[in-house]
């Protein structure tokens, strides 16, 4: 069998099978009497949600400026066999200076070919005041990886500190206190990934805070909602949670 019978084989085996993809479309709105501000964001986000994995982002589409509502969108993503067996939902934000302003009032099913009308409702209450600032605010370690934080008697509680008027974070993990570098552009935060920590060695939370530091260093965007900060990987799963505690 000659040479060009077999590459002609090989390019119909490749083009018989073409991948699989899917395109979600829809609309986001509010009901409130606001306008945005220049600076608002809005993205949509779509979401695969199973039995045994956490949700993680496949697709997003953003507008920046997010202009007025409603917001329309179109998400195209690949399928592939991980999501014969998941649900396809669509989460929609709408963010002010990384603090979180409007937000998707339920979990919204994405059916691919229909188009989507998803309320987005008020995520800073009555009070646009209590939204805490990213930075000079004391932000106490909630969760890591969506387990609350244990803390040790007698040891100081996981927090971290923003500066305001520099690149500098400080904190402690519980039994040692750790300082370093972070940047910052819109909602997109990084931390160094060779934070100067204390070397004690305490009897309990040792793990834990391993496992805080690590996340740090694998953090790659943030939201802010009233008083809770979220910290977030570069695919959207949430690592950290804080809740603010004013310096005054």
């Amino acid at each position: 069998m000659s040479r060009h019978y077999w590459a002609l084989a090989v390019i119909c085996l490749l083009f018989s099978v073409p991948a699989r993809a899917g395109t979600v479309e829809g609309e986001a709105f509010y009901r409130e009497r606001i306008a945005l501000p220049p600076q608002a964001v809005f993205e949509a986000e779509l979401l695969i949600e199973t039995d045994t994995q956490p949700v993680h982002v496949v697709g997003r589409a953003t507008h920046a400026p997010a202009g007025l509502p409603p917001f329309h969108f179109t998400i195209n993503y690949v399928d592939n066999p991980s999501l014969d067996n998941a649900t396809l939902l669509v989460r929609a934000t709408v963010m002010v200076g990384g603090v979180l302003w409007f937000k998707s009032d339920r979990k919204n099913s994405a059916v691919d070919g229909g188009k989507l009308k998803i309320l987005m409702v008020s995520a800073r209450g009555s009070a646009p005041v209590g939204v805490s600032p990213l930075r000079n605010t004391y932000w106490r370690l909630t969760e890591i990886d969506g387990a609350p934080v244990q803390r040790a008697e007698r040891q100081r509680e996981p927090h971290m500190i923003l500066a305001a008027d520099r690149m500098h974070v400080a904190g402690n993990g519980g039994c040692n206190r750790f300082t370093g570098n972070f940047t910052l552009n819109g909602q997109s935060i990084r931390f160094g990934h060779h934070m100067a920590a204390t070397m004690m060695a305490c009897a309990d939370g040792m793990e834990q805070e391993r496992l805080y530091l690590k996340a740090l260093g694998n953090v790659a965007s943030y939201r802010i909602e009233a008083d809770r900060l979220v910290l977030l990987d570069g695919s959207g799963k949430i690592l950290l949670q804080f809740s603010a505690v004013a310096l005054r």
